[in-house]
């Protein structure tokens, strides 16, 4: 009979762990702040969830707080996708050379603009030479009538002293000729040697990002140490993965800036001290640069930075904007006909979720979208709910204590029987 009796408070203590454990799942998941319901699913199969800035920005670091669950609150697996940032790259563009002349007074080239394209700058590459020379450009439409852009424009020491050759550039007002004529006066002097024109483009790979809200920026310059610093407000949005910056400066800058974040002391007497507090993180900011910075982890989650660019004895240059971008990511995950489904973020200490899943990514050839609903309050909704009639967390405390109420009554009878049998 005592073995019974241990049996039955064995038993009653398995329950009470299992209900404790229901209570325990039915208070998890209400870290969550946001929520976002799946699109009807039309078929079984595997499904990609686009994660868009508005999402990203409700999230905490690396979307590692982001959970798809199913209408029974069941976690659903799903793979984490993010394409590789592929930087921008320097390509030079040549122009054709039409015709090169050489008389004993000029060097005259004629330039093909195939495309017509609207340029205010040709690059010369021009084999070293210690000397001074005067160019003119023209340019026409059928190389008969030409027109004069540019008169009386002077470049000097054509070397370089770590190649064999150099560039430089010849600026003139923005013109689409579809050829241009240079005139190299050589009165003084033989013959350059020019090797060939053209343009330097920025190449970008084909890489999609999503623009961002733009940070606000202030920016102080201190003529004392020689140095600007820029204050970038990026607000809510925690995440990004790409910054160009818009510069206004002199024709020719290039300016090394670092990041930092900006600590504010306040002593007894009132006097402030501000102290910046380097981050590892730097960029050149040039004329011909792509001024862009790609992939900086460590201010992957920072609010608020600071840019701290040295002036030497150059004028300051004025960061006049910076557009921040987003390389959305986008879930992976096998969803099923008929079930609904909805994504939960916003969860703070929440670890990236390690499913099996991850493993047979090379396996899942055909994917097919599927959208996010509004964006709501968890929250929120729940008071509104509240409002409306009895929450789920008062069903299942009322649920519970029924269940407990019914085990009571049954562990007590059970009891009574068993004392009659002795």
């Amino acid at each position: 009979m005592r073995m019974k009796r241990k049996n039955l408070k064995k038993m009653s203590r398995r329950i009470f762990s299992v209900l404790l454990l229901c209570l325990s799942i039915s208070v998890m998941g209400q870290n969550y702040q946001w929520q976002a319901k799946l699109d009807t699913i039309t078929a079984d199969g595997f499904y990609r969830v686009q994660l868009l800035p508005g999402i990203v920005s409700k999230c905490e670091s690396r979307c590692n707080d982001i959970r798809i669950y199913d209408a029974q609150s069941k976690e659903v697996p799903f793979i984490i996708q993010k394409p590789m940032p592929k930087p921008d790259s320097l390509l030079f563009r040549e122009y054709k050379i039409l015709s090169t002349e050489h008389t004993k007074k000029l060097t005259t080239l004629v330039l093909q603009n195939t495309d017509k394209n609207k340029i205010d700058n040709i690059q010369l590459v021009i084999k070293n030479a210690d000397v001074s020379k005067t160019l003119r450009l023209s340019g026409s439409d059928d190389m008969k009538q030409w027109y004069v852009i540019k008169d009386d424009y002077s470049i000097w020491d054509v070397y370089s002293n770590t190649a064999t050759s150099t560039i430089k550039i010849f600026d003139f007002p923005l013109s689409d000729y579809q050829y241009f004529k240079i005139e190299i006066f050589d009165t003084w002097s033989p013959p350059i040697n020019v090797l060939k024109a053209g343009y330097y483009d920025t190449y970008k790979e084909d890489t999609k990002y999503s623009e961002l809200p733009r940070p606000d920026i202030s920016q102080i310059d201190s003529s004392s140490v020689k140095e600007s610093y820029v204050k970038i407000d990026f607000g809510s949005y925690g995440a990004k993965e790409k910054m160009y910056f818009e510069v206004e400066g002199p024709k020719y800058y290039h300016r090394e800036c670092t990041f930092g974040t900006m600590h504010i002391d306040t002593a007894k007497n009132g006097k402030i001290t501000k102290s910046f507090n380097p981050l590892g993180i730097q960029i050149t900011l040039s004329t011909n640069g792509s001024n862009t910075l790609y992939d900086f982890h460590i201010l992957y989650d920072e609010k608020c930075i600071w840019m701290k660019i040295s002036n030497d004895d150059n004028p300051p240059i004025k960061i006049k904007a910076v557009k921040v971008y987003w390389m959305p990511y986008s879930l992976i995950a096998y969803l099923q006909k008929g079930k609904s489904y909805k994504l939960n973020f916003g969860a703070k200490g929440v670890s990236a979720p390690v499913y099996d899943l991850i493993n047979f990514k090379d396996s899942i050839s055909s994917v097919s979208p599927v959208a996010l609903g509004a964006i709501v309050s968890i929250a929120q909704t729940k008071a509104q709910a509240a409002s409306a009639g009895p929450s789920n967390k008062t069903l299942i405390w009322a649920a519970l204590a029924i269940v407990l109420l019914l085990l009571g009554v049954m562990s007590t009878r059970m009891i009574k029987e068993m004392g009659k049998k002795e």
